[in-house]
């Protein structure tokens, strides 16, 4: 065997074991490539579905600043719209605050005018206290003229009442006498001739007293003087009652007596009593109408 044959069988030899080696260094490579190639497929899975969930949240992101910044543009369109409408108020409030002024100004100037007014006022009442006090003294001696006025006619009105009593009576004694003699009369069957006076007496002058005509007056009896005949009634001058008018008393259904007025106030009034059916009392009715 040549020299040249057994150089090529070595170095077939050798290429021989260098591509088992390269052989056996693929094949514990590929497997290593094959599992590096799964986990780089699964990690750019991952990353895909990391990249869609961040692209995700992306726009949700961008949604949520985009309305956050419609509803910042809508805020400050509203308060420009309250600016504009504080504005409008201030200058409001300024014309307000000039008409103000005005009227504080036109209200000095009324207050200036009224107390002068009120001190020419005071000086009338000055004036028309002093005119009073003249007056009221004028009336006390007025006033005490008229009570010594009203004491004599009390007395002479009371002399009166009396008389009317004895003539009352008598005439119900005449009335009982005059009854007694028709039923005596009447059992013969004749009757009694109406009794003529066979001489004019002439009555004695007496104050022509009337019934207040139509006015439908009534009031209480508020006071009572049985002694003297006099008696003070609720209503005056004010209600219409005037000096000589008649009063009729009366307790329930039953006629009391008769008030003659003699004095009238303007609340209140003073009469004397006449043709007494029952002693009066305080509160008993009074009316013009009986």
């Amino acid at each position: 065997m040549s020299t040249l044959t057994k150089v090529l069988i070595v170095l077939q030899v050798v290429i021989s074991i260098f591509l088992c080696g390269i052989v056996v260094t693929y094949v514990a490579n590929a497997d290593d490539f094959k599992e590096k190639y799964r986990r780089a497929n699964n990690r750019l899975g991952g990353a895909e579905q990391l990249a869609e969930q961040a692209k995700k949240e992306l726009d949700d992101y961008k949604s949520q600043k985009n309305a956050e910044i419609a509803d910042t543009v809508a805020e400050l369109a509203q308060r420009q719209s309250e600016i504009d409408s504080l504005k409008t108020d201030h200058v409001a409030a300024a014309r307000q605050q000039s008409d103000l002024s005005n009227q504080l100004a036109r209200m000095a100037s009324t207050v200036e005018a009224s107390n002068l007014t009120a001190l020419e006022q005071n000086k009338q009442f000055d004036k028309a206290h002093a005119d009073r006090n003249a007056l009221d003294l004028a009336n006390i001696s007025l006033t005490k003229d008229l009570k010594e006025t009203n004491d004599l006619v009390i007395e002479k009105m009371g002399l009166i009442a009396t008389q009317n009593e004895k003539l009352k009576r008598l005439l119900e004694e005449k009335s009982e006498l005059q009854n007694q003699l028709e039923r005596f009369m009447r059992q013969y069957g004749k009757t009694v001739p109406t009794p003529r006076p066979a001489t004019m007496v002439r009555s004695k002058a007496r104050p022509a007293f009337r019934t207040a005509p139509g006015i439908g007056l009534k009031g209480l009896i508020t006071d009572l003087d049985v002694q003297n005949h006099l008696a003070e009634i609720s209503v005056g001058s004010a209600h219409g009652v005037r000096e000589e008018d008649k009063f009729f008393v009366t307790r329930g259904d039953q006629f009391v007596c008769n008030i003659l007025v003699l004095d009238v106030d303007s609340d209140k009034s003073v009469g004397v009593l006449d043709l007494v059916q029952l002693t009066p009392r305080v509160g008993d009715k009074v009316s013009t109408n009986f």
